[in-house]
């Protein structure tokens, strides 16, 4: 009888032992899947870049440059011929500056003096030309060849010049909010014990 009684006692020792181990083998199985989730993503990370609203209008850049350039120009076509002290410096600020206000707007201040530069240059070039073509009209000289190509190369100097500034100052606007909009990188992040799932956001400016 005694014998049956220690039996019985050890076989429960022995089921209370394996319960036991059952339990902690469980919950040893059920952290290891949350760490390697977290790994799983850390590894994963995906981010997402997010460009701000652009911080020059294009449209307003080559707005400023066709009417920096037309506006004074077209005042001063409309003045009367006595009025040349007015004319002459609006048509100088239309042809010369004007192009430029959109460049200055996008801050693209090397194209803009580069274009102001050529155009001072080409209204050199007129003008030397003008006078030669002058001087051999008064001397008699009816050919004046010389002279009126270098009238005709400044011209085209500054209507070239001054094109090329109108239609390319959208694309200024452009490069300058590449240049300097901010970027925004998105990626999942997990908590520092892998229960928590969420976003991070990151700013470069």
């Amino acid at each position: 009888m005694f014998v049956r009684l220690l039996n019985r006692s050890t076989r429960r020792r022995h089921l209370i032992f394996l319960f036991l181990l059952a339990g902690l083998l469980a919950g040893d199985g059920g952290v290891r899947p949350a760490q390697a989730q977290q790994a799983d993503v850390a590894e994963t990370d995906a981010t997402i870049q997010v460009e701000t609203k652009p911080g020059k209008s294009p449209t307003r850049a080559q707005l400023y440059s066709l009417g920096g350039t037309l506006v004074p120009v077209v005042l001063g076509a409309a003045m009367d011929k006595e009025r040349d002290d007015v004319r002459v410096p609006l048509w100088i600020a239309g042809t010369l500056v004007g192009p430029s206000v959109g460049h200055f707007y996008a801050e693209n201040i090397s194209q803009a003096l580069t274009g102001m530069g050529l155009r001072l240059g080409g209204g050199a070039l007129g003008v030397l030309g003008g006078a030669a073509v002058l001087d051999a009209a008064l001397g008699g000289d009816s050919s004046g060849g010389g002279g009126a190509a270098l009238f005709l190369a400044g011209g085209l100097t500054i209507l070239i010049s001054g094109g090329y500034d109108i239609f390319t100052a959208d694309d200024a606007a452009r490069d300058y909010n590449e240049a300097h909009g901010l970027k925004a990188h998105v990626g999942p992040a997990v908590g520092p014990q892998g229960e928590q799932l969420g976003l991070s956001l990151k700013v470069q400016f």
